[in-house]
């Protein structure tokens, strides 16, 4: 019997389809989506009070608050913390 082999799962994980630049068979669609994420997330890194430290200068839309201050968070607004 060998105790290790029981506990590995019995399927096989599939690794996530990644690809290098230099392979990438869509190397215009990535460079849109490049462009795309270096105008919706511009950081600075001479906030007068945390200098070294990268801040994100604005938040995209998609990722404020709503307007519960819940920030899209699941179960927010009750508190995680509630027992109710």
């Amino acid at each position: 019997m060998n105790p290790i082999a029981d506990i590995v799962p019995q399927f096989d994980l599939l690794p996530p389809q990644l690809s290098l630049p230099q392979a990438d068979p869509d190397a215009p669609g990535r460079e849109r989506r490049l462009e795309l994420a270096r105008e919706a997330y511009r950081y600075s890194y001479d906030k007068a009070n945390i200098r070294g430290l990268a801040m994100c200068e604005a938040l995209a839309d998609a990722e404020r608050p709503d307007a519960g201050g819940g920030a899209g968070w699941p179960g927010w607004r009750r508190g995680w913390w509630s027992t109710r």
